[in-house]
């Protein structure tokens, strides 16, 4: 039921179509957090590993933050960034990463705070949160900064039949080569309530009560039991408007909406200002990702191929090979000329399609502008809603993404029995993939469900 489940749940966010018409072979990820592990890639292409500590720790007199590395284990980011900030006692935005990583997961990555905290941070012993390579740095870590993620993942409960060394290779050989399609994955928007988009897609649209009410109290299918309960709590204190010390502890954001709007009324909009820049930026940039999703989907539903350029395709020039996007960008007209087709051939070009922002260019000769423009049409809205006078702190001006990603060293490393489910099969696969694309999107290639 819960397979079921999640394919409606990608379906809810715009993940429509698979990139690889090869039979899946089934099987389940991140029954156990060791079945997940995430190291970043900074971007002189050093993967941080889990165990990595410095002899001496020095705050240089050139220093002006101080750069570390997290490893984390079954926790979330913004979870463990807040757990941080409080040890510290600093406000939460002071503290600065690169990116978000998988919840049920061991994890690595960078963090920054400005000045010297060295001790304080060495003092922090709290469960499955591991500071490590304390060091003082000139340039805090930025969104952004690393090159990307280096994966090594092991898919188990799988059925265990002649043909499955026959059904993993043309998969594992077409990604290596293709890749793709580059949608952002379900932990975007939330796996087990994948609403985020919803929210944003309500604060963008003024209608601040509904995005409290679907921040707070929409139950969806796939949702954890006990969360549920929770939810109707909320639901009911809510209604009665009493104390938020009543609402579960888990519910760390949910208790903050409460608690403001126990004290201040319906004050909706004001609530939503109260909550940290992170978060807000988050459930705006999920309903920004759903419309790529659902214009990635449209593109492959009318039979347009996503490796090759048809007339009206953006083609993006990257960095270096499987790098990230310059601002060089050439519309395509029928006529490849040489140096773009060998770029697209050794990775140095990519299809590119927008990701709606206020400043973004939609010209209907463009191909995926076409699409998008349906969609907005679909969805009621404008691209200048993006623009957020009320939230000055937020900025959304529009960029670009690739269509297609691929993953870079892709390889089976091993096919094995499965020590946890007897007469199934078990393989690891380890990859890197550039920053902003999602492991769980190569993977479901490979299993497929139904």
């Amino acid at each position: 039921m819960e397979k079921i489940r999640l394919r409606e749940n990608e379906k809810f966010v715009g993940i429509e179509y698979y990139g690889t018409s090869e039979r899946g072979i089934g099987g389940i990820i991140k029954h156990k957090f060791k079945d997940f592990i995430v190291k970043e890639i900074t971007r002189e292409r050093k993967i941080l590993e889990i165990r990595e500590d410095r002899p001496e720790i020095v705050f240089l007199p050139t220093g002006k933050y101080t750069t570390f590395n997290v490893t984390k284990v079954k926790r979330d980011t913004l979870e463990v960034l807040n757990i941080i900030a409080h040890e510290l006692g600093i406000p939460s935005e002071h503290i600065s990463y690169s990116g978000l990583k998988d919840h049920r997961a061991i994890t690595v990555q960078q963090m920054s705070v400005k000045g010297d905290v060295i001790e304080k941070l060495k003092k922090i012993k709290k469960k499955n949160i591991f500071i490590r390579d304390l060091r003082s740095t000139k340039h805090p870590v930025k969104v952004g900064d690393n090159w990307g993620n280096h994966f090594s993942i092991i898919i188990r409960n799988i059925e265990d039949y002649r043909k499955l060394n026959r059904n993993i290779e043309p998969i594992n050989q077409f990604l290596n080569k293709y890749g793709f399609p580059n949608y952002y994955g379900l932990q975007r928007f939330g796996i087990y309530r994948p609403n985020s988009h919803l929210i944003g897609k309500y604060i963008l649209q003024k209608k601040y009560k509904e995005a409290i009410e679907e921040f707070l109290m929409r139950i969806y299918s796939i949702e954890e039991t006990k969360n549920i309960g929770g939810r109707k709590e909320i639901s009911e204190i809510i209604e009665r408007m009493n104390s938020f010390d009543e609402i579960p502890r888990k519910f760390e954001f949910e208790k903050s909406i409460v608690d403001y709007l126990a004290k201040n009324g319906e004050d909706y909009f004001g609530c939503l200002s109260s909550l940290s820049k992170n978060i807000l930026n988050l459930v705006i940039s999920a309903y920004q990702s759903y419309l790529f999703n659902k214009a990635l989907s449209m593109r492959i539903q009318l039979g347009y191929p996503r490796f090759k350029p048809v007339r009206g395709d953006l083609i993006g020039i990257l960095e270096d090979e499987m790098a990230h996007l310059t601002k060089i960008k050439y519309l395509y007209n029928g006529n490849l000329k040489k140096p773009l087709k060998r770029a697209l051939k050794i990775d140095r070009a990519a299809i590119i399609s927008p990701i709606i922002g206020y400043d973004s260019e939609l010209n209907p000769s463009h191909l995926m502008s076409k699409i998008y423009l349906k969609i907005l049409k679909d969805e009621e809205i404008l691209r200048d809603i993006f623009n957020l006078p009320e939230f000055s702190a937020l900025n959304f001006p529009g960029t670009y993404r690739p269509i297609s990603i691929k993953p870079r060293g892709l390889k089976i490393v091993k096919i094995d029995d499965d020590d946890l489910f007897p007469g199934k099969k078990k393989i690891r696969l380890d990859f890197d993939l550039r920053k902003g694309s999602y492991a769980t999107m190569l993977l479901r290639e490979f299993i497929k469900h139904p």
